[in-house]
């Protein structure tokens, strides 16, 4: 009393450890802990000494341990599985030390052994059994507690519900016995059977003991194979686990991960989260294996991708996985040194899937991943460096952005500032922005509301406006520069950003207002395909977020802040900004359907805004004849917003008004001669009909009180139902009438009675809407339409061909609606009919059949595909028919009658829904009860769908099996005697009971079993890989179906098939068609179970298109409509029957049997034959990937020598197959199968036949397009092993985990002898002498490919290469070169690296200028300026040359330095090269090639080929070439330098382009191969070498220029600039006076070898600098080319890096300061109206020069603006005056088209702010002082660059004042052209919304002034010379602003237009120009609203309308 009670975290109470969350961790936990301690008994008594029996240990298990687990079960049956899985282990792992299994042993064998249940299951039988019991004990204390919670109704939360629920709800479902039904007496009441035997529980544990399993083998293996299917996830975990324990990557870890990926698309992510990541942790390790071939990385990473596609399953606090391993395989596979020589290759698709791999990893990083990356990759990030792009795409692909917002400071904040600032310096779209971008799009999706992107908008919408390549460009010149990047990434991050006030829908209406005149259907151009991607993506984003924010799913991903949700003012501003241009674009022929698709995501949001004009157009599309394209894309666009549309509610309540008028007004849209416009109204019936009940309510009124108003009206116009149906089916009739042959096919000779694809898709269309629409009738309208159909088509005939199809599929499809009436109405006549027809002879005889026999059987065939059991009361009638239409002999009858019997057969034995009405209960309900409409649009109930199955009966299973009994059967009773030559078949009969037989299978797969045949083994396992055969139905012994003799079916068809296949092949048989159906049936045997992949393919795609029409993104899944969630049902089922499909295609007896048959097709001798057999070996790959084994004999035996044409081209092309979803035998991952075909078709004997030598050159081209590198040696990793040894519950012995590690060595090794072996047979078929040349070529082009860089070649092979550099064919010299460099790759040596400090370097050889200072930011700094070129220290010395201080790579210290710098170590740490002294050493491979090359005639032959030309004018310098002997001189060093020296001086003075080119790659090969040379040989080099290439560049000539200077570039790249310095002297070492065309070719080899050092060369390109001044005034124009280009490349570093420094290169301010009074000549012209007289400045030499020098700039500002790696100084734009002064030249037109030209690529760029005021600034001053051409120049340039700079002068602070007074300004210039380009800039300015309102109407009140000004009396009768110009200057320009306000709105009417256009018109009397301008303004206006009159005339009154009728040309226009 009184003591205080003290607070514990748990307490243990009866044994029960209770924590103060009821979670049970605790309990768990000291249960866990106990069973272990306990364990080790178990461990001690199955030691060697002391080992027990199984059946003691199990006892001592059951009292020690299971015990203690079974205590509190009835409490404890229902917490987290998780949590009892922990206990499930450790009995797993308890079973296994009792039973002495190993780790990999199956769950469901542990407890088959020991009887032992599963912990969840044994406590369910235990609390099941304590509730059973304690129902029947009234006295018990717990008895009231329980039954009153079993009595009770209470809703518990789902945290909350007591533990016994769970328990006593799955008691009552079992229906066994009820509960706590126990009447109170004072008799105790005893029950007379035991309650634990009232009920069955169900469980997964097996039935039978071991010794019944011993004396039932049969049965055991039944039971055991269905318990392996219902754990198949965990059977899949243990037996990959197992795989990768057992090192087995193939067929193990393969075959199981096929398993898994099927499984997830067949049941999504089914299994427990702690088996989810331990599927995600192994394929991570799995995929990270180094060696791993490429088709294996891309397996594993689809099954990774299918197991994180649901992230939010996974939080990152749930797993980890490390980035670097990832990256460190990328760069492996994608930046192989030995992929472009040809020792490794991979498939083009791997950069996307292991960018895909990284996609869904990267949020599982850990946190501190980002400042890691930061550290590895920021050295990357030097913008003149191809290493730019690459590390901008690592940090884009890598980078996590889904990181918690408390974690923000180590995630983007790390990074955002820094990589914006870049991001903001690029203003030519350089590769990398596009990553940038993607970067910045998927951050801001993933954090928004959390960063504020206000500062980056108007850059961002300028961008985006620019990317859109629009035809805007100066003087109508493209000036697109750089890279366009995806719009996704803009449109996500756009959406993004809205909302939360930010003012992003501002800059998006701005955006569609200036472009969306381009979105007119009279604007058509390159352009449209961006800006429709961009209309129908953005919409859909919008949705997208919406529902993310909207939708309660839990997750861990970053959530959205209130205040940055969308609001409703957003979505409506939204809606109304996209909605205007949509409009515009739904009439494109261009745009229609991604109009339709924004129109379907907007009226998600707003229906009320977007339907009613779309339904406005529709209606006036309607009334309208001569344009049908509108009504068809009208149409269109209204399909796409149906359901809104019918749906109403409080969004749009007068939309299903429109319902029953649409309907109406679209029957004539129903027309034969328009198949386009037929199809669309046929969706938009089929979409209505989908969605509403076709129910008459026009009653409801009266029975009803609770109607509103608008259900009233639609309740009356539901009256018109019946007359809808009526007057549509009339149309159909009509269509089907118009589509007769006789009516289509106007050339009767040729009698085409193959549908057209117009037709079918029409036959289609047609049925598939009747169905719809009958499916919705209620009773009354069914009758009514059944009426009708019954009339037109009963007693009638249509021709069979087109007509007749569609008049039995509109039958077939009301069938299916409702089988009893329709089935009662025109089965009996047509079964008469069709009896009395066949009841003669003579009628089975006829070789053409009439046109009424075939329409009946067409008709009877579309009849059988209603529901079985409606057909069984016609049973004996259709048997009757059969019998004798079967019997038919013309083939077109046949194929009739066998789809009757198809069709029949589907019928009866397939499962399939029969309901897809919208509301499951029907409409035939009364009024009162219910009402119809409401139900329009309605969604459907996921859990109450009420779908009504075709399950076939018993008695249909009966009928079919009788028919199979009858027809099939007896037809392979006719074969068999057949083929035992009893009674011989025609050949007609043949084909046709082959015909018959292929229908059986084909109607009755769903019911035929597999064959029950134990499979043959295709691969050795440690594993177990077959799976048991499950056929697709639950029961199937009662579904079987067999023979009469009790024959399995399917075995019994496919052994008579084999036999009558070989019969017809053995007599050489001719009958193709008989072949045909052979194969069709081997592969529906092999495949068809009830569902054929084409059509489960066809209804998928179905699915998906109406899913897209009639879905709601918004919502989701749950607001589909019925018929879709019923559809998408029915496609799961279809997918498991596949599935099921593809279990049972193990290999077995039979299946080799019928692949062997197959490939003697495949080879046989027709080809279509062939073609089609190889078809379904194909398809049999696929399916079973190891079946190739079981035909390798016959394919090897096909390329003997003694085989046939025929059968050689036949295996060839089965080799040849390859596809996207297939591997062709000949690149297959398997060594011994590679090694025998390939040497097979290396010794094909030589054909001259076209069809061999084409098949031989196509697999030659397909194995060079698809090897991909195959391993040879794969190990698993420690980290592999280790994930999946934690993934298993016991783990292998010792012994076994050594004999796994000693299987993976002999495996290697297997696979090395293999592929040596492969390279020997190649090598003895080459050496043979006997090849043919094309053979040969062949035989040595697999050669190279079969070299690799972790196996070197062998010498035999080396020798073979190197010999074939001198064969007389240059294809095959070609291919020896490639090889040779390859093996010197394989030779190469590993030089040394040691590590320096940039810092120390820099103290000792900085340059003496420089200061030691920090680091500041990127860009030129104290630290990495020993890295500059400096010809004052080059290396002259041993000692200087081998100083570690030289870095080859460029970008290394720009940015930052790399966490470890390394550079290559002195010469004396290198391994030598090889000399005269030390040949000896080489190894026997390395002296094949020196011996070769030692040999001066050898050179001299090789040198020679390489000099002789191969394709005259397009050969180029050969990367090969320069590969081959960059590798040599690398290698070798100078051992055989001496031998082509004398080849190199002759090549240069040789003026032949083979010969310079020869030179050119020999010489870039000797320097780059000399990059580790000592001192001594690299100064003997270049004493050599000097006087060559001064040679060379003396004698360049137009062909080899490009050739040298490809070589200078290619000699100098990633080399030291100091480590080459002889070069970098060489080419700067004489002046520019030898001429033009030499000094260009000098300066054009300058420049490629300076270009490649980048910013480390600063020294040089001041004195290149130096070197050009004297020539920028060059009199030649190829000179001043080149000049610009030079110039360039010089100023190309001086860019504004954020937070770095100022370049030491040349400055752009310093060289425009220079040349600036040099053209100030050009502007001296003293007259502002008179423009510069070119002619005159040509006189003058001093001007001409400066003129000269004008061109020369105009070509490097070009050069920069285009080429720069960042935004352009503003120094440039001071050079604006002469180009708008000079672009008007006439008189020299090369001056025009520079300047022009640099016009166009300025104004196209983006600009920064700063810049943009300086460009403004200048065009002011040429606004005021320049000539009127100048003037005009600007104005064109001021129109094109504030376009594309738009948002950013817009928010300039006095941006739009400055532009708007400089073009107000000039509108008012004396001269006219100046003042109508100023009219026309202005009203493109108003057009794009640059002006706000407020100014818009400013300008409009200023114009209107300016006009409304009388002129005085005089002036109005003045001669035009005498009057004031001033004064008609001022009133034209107010008539142009008023002019340029029409202009600015060519598609719309805005509200003050219409007084516009009558206040010019006043003006037509004025003295010119203005009447002109204005006529001209009017003729426009009448043009661009021609279409659209009848909307705009709306805007304007009647009196404007008689006024305007009057002033245009054309009165009756606007009658």
């Amino acid at each position: 009393m009184g003591s205080i009670i003290t607070e514990v975290k748990h307490f243990k109470f009866l044994g029960l450890i209770f924590d103060s969350k009821l979670s049970w961790d605790k309990h768990i936990e000291e249960i866990n802990t106990c069973l272990i301690r306990r364990g080790n008994i178990l461990k001690s008594l199955t030691s060697k000494k002391t080992y027990l029996s199984t059946t003691l240990l199990l006892r001592v298990y059951k009292a020690l341990i299971r015990s203690k687990l079974d205590y509190g079960a009835a409490a404890l049956v229902n917490i987290p599985k998780s949590k009892i899985e922990i206990l499930e282990r450790t009995q797993n792992q308890l079973l296994r030390i009792i039973l002495g299994c190993l780790k990999s042993t199956p769950k469901a064998l542990l407890h088959l052994e020991t009887n032992i249940l599963p912990v969840h299951m044994r406590w369910q039988n235990l609390a099941a059994n304590y509730f059973l019991k304690l129902s029947n004990k009234p006295f018990n204390p717990a008895y009231k507690i329980i039954k009153n919670l079993y009595e009770s109704n209470a809703t518990w939360p789902v945290r909350s519900i007591p533990a016994s629920i769970p328990t006593l709800k799955f008691i009552d479902s079992l229906d066994a016995t009820n509960l706590f039904s126990f009447q109170s007496s004072n008799k105790v009441t005893t029950h007379p059977i035991p309650p634990w035997k009232l009920i069955k529980i169900e469980g997964r544990f097996f039935p039978l003991s071991k010794t019944q399993a011993r004396l039932q083998p049969t049965l055991a293996k039944k039971l055991f194979t269905e318990i392996l299917a219902t754990e198949q996830p965990n059977h899949i975990l243990a037996y990959t686990d197992g795989a990768v324990l057992f090192r087995e990557l193939r067929p193990g870890v393969v075959t199981w991960t096929g398993r898994l990926i099927r499984y997830i698309n067949l049941y999504g992510l089914k299994f427990s989260k702690e088996d989810h990541i331990k599927f995600i942790k192994l394929y991570y390790d799995l995929i990270i294996m180094p060696g791993l071939e490429a088709s294996m990385i891309s397996l594993f990473a689809s099954t990774l991708s299918s197991l994180l596609k649901k992230q939010y399953l996974i939080s990152p606090e749930e797993l980890q996985l490390p980035w670097k391993p990832l990256y460190r395989l990328m760069k492996t596979i994608l930046d192989s040194p030995f992929e472009d020589v040809g020792l490794y290759y991979i498939p083009a698709s791997m950069d996307s899937v292991l960018r895909t791999v990284v996609k869904l990893c990267r949020d599982y990083f850990h946190i501190e991943a980002t400042e890691e990356m930061l550290a590895e990759w920021r050295p990357l990030l030097c913008p003149f460096d191809m290493t730019m792009p690459m590390g901008v795409s690592l940090f884009a692909a890598f980078l996590p952005t889904k990181i918690d917002p408390k974690n923000h400071k180590l995630g983007y904040l790390l990074w955002f500032d820094e990589f914006m600032g870049l991001w903001k310096m690029c203003h030519n779209k350089p590769s990398w922005e596009f990553d940038f971008l993607l970067l910045f799009s998927r951050l801001a999706d993933n954090n928004i509301g959390y960063i504020n992107w206000e500062p980056f908008m108007p850059l961002m919408f300028s961008k985006i406006l620019n990317n859109f390549g629009l035809p805007v460009g100066y003087r109508h010149q493209r000036g697109q520069i750089g890279h366009k990047f995806d719009l996704g990434v803009v449109v996500t991050w756009i959406v993004a950003s809205l909302g939360g006030g930010s003012s992003c829908q501002d800059h998006l209406d701005a955006l569609f207002k200036a472009i969306n005149s381009y979105y007119h259907p009279s604007n058509v151009g390159t352009w449209h395909t961006k800006l429709n991607d961009f209309l129908r993506r953005l919409p859909a984003a919008f949705v997208k977020r919406l529902h993310r924010e909207r939708s309660n799913k839990k997750s861990w991903l970053t959530p959205i802040p209130e205040n940055a949700k969308l609001k409703e003012t957003d979505i409506t501003r939204f809606v109304e900004s996209v909605l205007p241009v949509a409009l515009l674009a739904m009439f494109s022929r261009a745009g229609a359907y991604e109009a339709s698709i924004a129109f379907h995501q907007l009226a998600q949001l707003r229906p009320g805004l977007v339907i009613p004009p779309i339904l406005e157009r529709l209606y006036s599309a309607l009334d309208t004849v001569t344009e049908p394209h509108r009504l068809t894309a009208a149409l269109q666009c209204l399909v796409s917003v149906i359901r809104p549309l019918v749906s109403g509610g409080e969004a749009y309540p007068e939309g299903p008004c429109h319902v029953l008028p649409l309907l109406m007004a679209c029957l004539p849209a129903i027309d034969p001669n328009d198949i386009r416009k037929t199809l669309v109204t046929f969706q938009l019936v089929t979409s209505i009909a989908t969605l509403v009940p076709f129910s008459d309510c026009s009653d409801a009124m009266a029975q009803r009180t609770d109607l509103t108003e608008e259900e009233e009206k639609v309740c009356s116009a539901t009256a018109g139902f019946e007359d809808f149906v009526l007057q549509f089916i009339d149309r159909c009739f009509n269509l089907v009438e118009s589509s007769s042959l006789e009516q289509t096919r106007l050339d009767k000779a040729k009698h085409v009675e193959k549908m057209t694809r117009e037709e079918s898709l029409l036959e289609v269309g047609l049925s598939s809407t009747i169905a719809s629409l009958l499916m919705q009738f209620s009773a009354d309208i069914f009758d009514v339409a059944l009426k009708k159909l019954y009339s037109f088509v009963g007693g009638r005939v249509f021709e069979p061909h087109v007509a007749g199809k569609f008049a039995a599929h509109v039958v077939g499809s009301v069938a299916k609606v409702n089988a009893a009436k329709v089935l009662q109405i025109f089965l009996p006549n047509l079964l008469r009919s069709l009896n009395n027809t066949l009841a003669s002879d003579d009628i089975l005889e006829e070789e053409r059949p009439e046109d009424e026999l075939m329409f009946n059987l067409l008709l009877l065939s579309e009849l059988m595909r209603c529901p079985g059991n409606f057909l069984l009361p016609f049973a004996d009638e259709l048997i009757h028919v059969l019998d004798r239409a079967l019997l038919l002999k013309a083939r077109e009858a046949y194929l009739s009658s066998g789809a009757v019997l198809n069709n029949l057969l589907k019928s009866l034995t397939t499962i399939y829904p029969t309901d897809f009405r919208s509301v499951a209960e029907g409409y035939d309900r009364s009024l009162a009860e219910y009402l119809p409409i409401r139900d329009w649009g309605k969604a459907g109930d996921l859990n109450n769908l009420q779908i009504k199955w075709h399950f076939p009966s018993k008695e249909e299973r009966t009928f079919a099996e009788k028919i199979l009994r009858r027809y099939l059967e007896q037809n392979l009773n006719n074969l068999d005697e057949h083929v035992d030559q009893i009674n011989t078949l025609s050949r007609e009969a043949l084909q046709r009971t082959l015909s018959h037989t292929l229908d059986c299978i084909l109607g009755a797969g769903a019911v035929l079993p597999p064959w029950q045949e134990e499979p043959i083994s295709m691969a050795e396992s440690k594993v177990k890989l077959t799976l048991p055969l499950q056929f697709s139905h639950s029961d199937a012994e009662h579904w079987q179906i067999t023979f009469s003799n009790g024959k399995h079916v399917r075995l019994t068809v496919a052994q008579t098939l084999s036999r009558v296949v070989r019969q017809l092949l053995s007599t050489g048989s001719d009958d193709t068609f008989a072949l045909f159906a052979t194969i069709s049936i081997c592969q529906m045997l092999l495949f068809h179970y009830g569902v054929l992949k084409e059509d489960f393919e066809t209804h998928q795609k179905n699915f998906q298109m109406v899913k897209r029409v009639l879905g709601s993104n918004l919502i989701g899944r749950k607001a589909d409509i019925r018929a879709l969630m019923i559809d998408r049902i029915q496609l799961q089922h279809e997918l498991r029957v596949l599935e099921s499909a593809f279990t049972l295609s193990v290999v077995t007896p039979t299946m080799r049997m019928i692949l062997k048959d197959l490939v003697q097709l495949a080879t046989s001798q027709y080809s279509e034959v062939r073609s089609r057999a190889q078809g379904v070996l194909s398809y049999l790959q696929r399916q079973s990937p190891k079946a190739y084994q079981i035909i390798m004999e016959d394919l090897l035996g096909g390329l003997k020598s003694e085989v046939s044409h025929e059968q050689l081209k036949g295996t060839l092309y089965i080799l040849a197959e390859h596809s996207s979803k297939q591997r062709s035998l000949l690149v297959m991952h398997n060594w011994s199968v590679v090694g025998e075909l390939w040497v097979a078709v290396a010794r094909i004997l030589p054909s001259e036949k076209p069809s061999i030598i084409q098949l031989l050159t196509a697999i030659s081209t397909l194995l060079y397009r698809t090897i991909e590198t195959t391993s040879v040696h794969l190990t698993f990793t420690e980290e592999c092993l280790s994930t999946a040894q934690m993934l298993t519950e016991t783990s292998l012995e010792n012994q076994e985990l050594e004999q796994a590690a000693q299987n993976e060595k002999n495996w290697g090794k297997t696979n090395e002898e293999l592929y040596y072996q492969l390279l020997d047979n190649l090598v003895e078929i080459l050496t043979s002498g006997s090849l043919h040349w094309r053979m040969y070529n062949l035989a040595f082009n697999m050669l190279c490919l079969q070299l690799r860089a972790d196996l070197p070649a062998p010498a035999k092979v080396v020798r073979v290469f190197v010999q074939n550099l001198l064969h007389d064919a240059i294809a095959v010299r070609k291919v020896a070169i490639k090889g040779v460099a390859a093996i010197c790759k394989q030779q190469k040596r590993k030089h040394k690296k040691i590590v320096v400090n940039p810092t120390d370097v820099a103290r000792q050889f900085s340059p003496s200028q420089m200061e030691e200072r920090p680091r500041t930011g990127p860009g030129d700094q104290w630290d990495n300026s020993w890295l500059q070129y400096q010809g004052e220290k080059l290396p002259k010395t041993v000692e200087e040359w081998n100083h570690p201080r030289f870095v080859h790579k460029t970008h290394f210290g720009f940015h930052t330095w790399p966490k470890v710098m390394e550079v290559y170590a002195p010469e004396d740490q290198q391994p030598p090269l090889p000399d005269k002294s030390n040949v000896e050493s080489l190894t026997q491979e390395e002296k094949e090639i020196a011996i070769f090359f030692d040999n001066e005639s050898n050179i001299e032959k090789f040198v020679h080929f390489l000099s002789l030309e191969d394709r005259k004018g397009k050969d180029k310098f050969g990367a090969t070439r320069f590969s081959f002997f960059k590798g040599l001189f690398r290698n070798y060093g100078d051992l055989f330098l001496g031998h082509f020296i004398p080849h190199l001086e002759r090549l240069v003075r040789d003026q032949h382009e083979a010969s310079q080119r020869c030179a050119a790659e020999v010489i870039a090969g000797l320097i780059r191969g000399s990059k580790h040379w000592p001192f001594a040989k690299t100064e003997a080099m270049w004493n050599l070498l000097c006087p060559i290439l001064r040679t060379a560049f003396s004698n360049v000539n137009v062909e080899s220029i490009s050739d040298w200077g490809t070589a200078i570039a290619t000699a100098s790249e990633s080399r030291d600039p100091n480590r080459i310095g002889w070069l970098m002297e060489l080419i700067l070492e004489d002046r520019l006076e030898q001429g033009s065309f030499t000094d260009s070719s000098r300066l054009y080899m300058l420049q490629g070898g300076i270009s490649q050092q980048e910013w480390r060369v600063s020294e040089l390109l001041y004195r290149l600098l130096n070197l050009l001044r004297p020539y920028l005034n060059h009199p030649y124009q190829n000179m001043r080319d080149r000049l610009g280009s030079v110039l360039t490349n010089i100023f190309l570093h001086d860019i504004d890096l954020p937070g770095g420094s100022v370049s030491s290169s040349p400055r752009v301010k310093d060289f425009v300061d220079e040349i600036l009074p040099q053209l100030s000549l050009l502007l001296d012209n003293g007259n502002r109206d008179s423009p510069i007289d070119w002619n005159t400045i040509k006189g003058d030499e001093e001007r001409n020069k400066s003129l000269r020098l004008l061109k020369t700039v105009s070509q490097w500002l070009s050069g920069m603006w285009t080429r720069s790696y960042g935004c352009q100084p503003e120094a440039q734009l001071l050079l604006l005056p002469y180009l708008f002064a000079a672009e008007s030249s006439d008189t020299d037109k090369e001056l025009a088209r520079e300047c022009s030209l640099a016009l166009c690529f300025i104004s196209a760029t983006v600009m920064r702010p700063s810049t943009i005021e300086v460009a403004l600034k200048t065009i002011d001053e040429v606004a005021h002082h320049g000539s009127w051409k100048a003037r005009i120049a600007s104005l064109e340039f001021l129109q094109v660059f504030t376009f594309n700079n738009l948002f950013n002068i817009i928010h300039i602070s006095d941006g739009v004042d400055r532009v708007t007074s400089l073009v107000m300004f000039l509108l008012a210039d004396e001269r006219l052209e100046v003042r109508e380009k100023a009219a026309q800039v202005l009203g493109g300015l108003l057009h794009c919304d640059f002006l706000d309102r407020e100014k818009s109407q400013k300008l409009l009140d200023q114009f209107q002034k300016q006009v409304s000004r009388r002129f005085p009396r005089n002036m109005r009768t003045a001669v035009l010379q005498d009057v004031d110009m001033a004064l008609i200057v001022k009133r034209h320009a107010g008539v142009l602003g008023l002019c340029a306000f029409v202009d600015a709105f060519p598609y719309d009417v805005p509200d003050f237009l219409p007084d516009i256009l009558v206040q010019l018109g006043n003006h037509l009397n004025d003295p010119q120009p203005i009447p002109v301008t204005i006529k001209k303004t009017l003729s426009n206006f009448r043009r661009t609203h021609h279409d659209n009159w009848q909307f705009h005339k709306q805007k304007f009154s009647d009196d404007q309308l008689v006024t305007l009728t009057d002033l245009l040309v054309s009165p009756n226009y606007y009658a």
